[in-house]
């Protein structure tokens, strides 16, 4: 019955296969995947891990999570299609010694969340992903980085190919001035000397020319001030202001500013923030 309904449907239609992995490699198995795709059926390949068999392999069923991804993908509009979105999520590090440095307490979640709306929307997206304990999102290009100087030479090369750039992550403000190579000892009290890191989005500017950038604001009070200041100093089409109380949930409630003052106000979850903000950008 399954089958039969299958072949009368003109519906898209996703398969998440799930089997022992010599089954899965089977040169049948594989030539049938491919007539599958042939027919525009698009296939989610399983994972790595333990298998039914308690053998561990390929063959294990992709998770429910992204599996339900897929489907979304699959059924939204492509409004963003040919559009190419850099975003940048996460928190970076700046050590002290080797085990121990200065971050803060972004959790990516925000960052994720555009980067994966976006996609859903049709656009071609690589995600910058600093230290993030989230699940990074399937379909696109990803790059590691660490520090705030590896996220500037990371996005000051990758910003040059897009069309959109959402500086989501939250970079270090300041590093020690020498990192120590031993781990330092536990002493009664320790003065460390601080100096600013570079300004990514700020660097990142040199290269907008008509390219659409939107950045951050995350204040403890004056959202509004604070979020017109780094708009006019970091030559920005949008920012979103946000307040301290946004860190690590997944809802919140924000204020999205354009470069003529116009200010819209949103509150909702993540995934539904990136979405209103893209809808704002492109007027869909």
């Amino acid at each position: 019955m399954l089958l039969t309904t299958l072949l009368a449907s003109k519906k898209p239609v996703i398969v998440a296969p799930s089997m022992n992995e010599n089954m899965l490699l089977h040169p049948a198995t594989q030539r049938n995947i491919e007539i599958l795709k042939g027919f525009g059926y698009k296939i989610i390949e399983p994972d790595e891990g333990f298998l039914a068999d308690l053998a561990k392999g390929k063959g294990r069923l992709k998770d429910p999570e992204d599996i339900f991804e897929e489907i979304l993908v699959e059924l939204t509009p492509k409004k963003l299609k040919g559009l190419k979105v850099l975003v940048t999520c996460g928190a970076t590090r700046e050590y002290i010694d080797p085990v121990r440095f200065i971050t803060n307490g972004s959790s990516g979640k925000m960052g994720i969340a555009f980067a994966k709306v976006a996609r859903r929307f049709g656009a071609d997206v690589t995600l910058i992903a600093a230290h993030t304990t989230e699940k990074l999102p399937m379909g696109m290009k990803i790059l590691r980085v660490d520090k705030t100087e590896e996220l500037f030479e990371v996005v000051t090369d990758e910003v040059k190919k897009c069309d959109l750039l959402i500086m989501a992550a939250a970079p270090s403000d300041y590093r020690p001035e020498e990192m120590l190579h031993n781990k330092l000892p536990k002493l009664p009290e320790l003065t460390i000397k601080l100096v600013s890191t570079v300004d990514v989005l700020k660097e990142a500017s040199k290269y907008k020319d008509n390219k659409i950038f939107v950045g951050f604001a995350l204040q403890t009070n004056n959202i509004i001030e604070n979020a017109k200041k780094k708009l006019e100093e970091k030559n920005l089409d949008y920012v979103l202001g946000n307040s301290i109380e946004n860190i690590g949930s997944d809802l919140g409630k924000v204020i999205l500013m354009d470069r003529f003052g116009n200010i819209s106000e949103f509150e909702g979850d993540k995934e539904s923030i990136a979405e209103f903000v893209l809808s704002k950008i492109f007027k869909f």
